[in-house]
């Protein structure tokens, strides 16, 4: 007597496949969101496509339904309602975590599908010629769906990697990066702070230490000048405070010879100089 109850009873707590694919092709053309609900819950698959289809109808009720029944937000309704322009839908869909920047299958956001739906409204007003306010009122819709949007960057951001802390020769900061293709790279991309060409200059910098982006350099005056290549010529510069001599002045050949000897000096002190300078370029490159 209660067996067909029992079977009634079963089927609907576990309906078979061909149940569960005859309920939601219903759930696919149902409008009433009471009726959505009873679908659900006899076993209909709320992630059937049934979302994208009430969105790209704009019926904002049905969206809610749906959403209340935990249908996935981001499975292309969002693009569905931003192509028809409903604005109502948008706003639902964002408020249950539809997810703005998350491209569909072609690679287009959302804000591309509404900005091309407007431009396919504006294309058919050109060639139907003068509008009237319901054509005004639609493209109104597609602009206040693109501002609920959030924009698209201008530029992709772009990764450089990791920069070397080295100084060149002019004291600037050493322009390879680990994402280049040059050799001396290498040390960069094992997690180094110096590249191949700057590797000598690493015991300067303590770890915990970044290498300023340019020197500092200390400009000495006329006088400091003379009294280093003085010192490094073995001269001993006379005081500019000296006082004259109470006696005779020496012979102003002597005075000539001494000044020829101190400038011969100088010049050779200033020619190690340079050679220094330039056997240092050679250790750093």
């Amino acid at each position: 007597m209660f067996a067909p109850c029992v079977e009634l009873i079963r089927r609907r707590r576990h309906p078979t496949d061909e149940e569960r694919a005859a309920l939601t092709g219903q759930l696919l053309q149902e409008q009433q969101p009471a009726r959505i609900e009873a679908l659900v819950e006899r076993g209909a698959d709320v992630d059937c496509g049934a979302l994208a289809r009430a969105a790209s109808d704009g019926d904002v009720d049905r969206t809610r339904a749906l959403l209340a029944l935990n249908a996935d937000p981001n499975e292309g309704a969002l693009h569905a309602a931003c192509r028809a322009g409903s604005l109502e839908c948008v706003r639902a869909l964002r408020q249950h975590g539809a997810e703005a920047r998350r491209p569909d299958a072609k690679g287009r956001l959302p804000a591309d599908a509404a900005a091309a739906a407007w431009r396919k409204v504006r294309r058919r007003r050109r060639r139907e010629g003068p509008s009237d306010d319901t054509d005004d009122a639609e493209e109104r819709r597609y602009r206040d769906v693109l501002r609920t949007l959030p924009a698209k960057p201008l530029h992709a951001q772009r990764q450089v990697g990791r920069r070397c802390k080295g100084l060149t020769l002019k004291g600037t900061r050493c322009l390879i990066t680990s994402c280049t293709r040059n050799p001396a790279a290498a040390p960069l991309r094992k997690g180094e702070r110096f590249c191949a060409h700057h590797a000598c200059q690493a015991c300067d910098f303590p770890d915990d230490e970044v290498a300023p982006a340019r020197p500092v350099r200390t400009e000495l005056t006329a006088d400091q000048t003379l009294e280093l290549l003085s010192t490094l010529a073995g001269v001993e510069r006379p005081s500019s405070q000296r006082q004259r001599p109470t006696t005779a002045s020496p012979d102003i050949a002597e005075l000539h010879s001494r000044r020829l000897n101190i400038e011969q000096r100088i010049v050779d002190a200033t020619r190690q100089v340079r050679e220094l300078q330039e056997l240092g370029r050679v250790i750093a490159t």
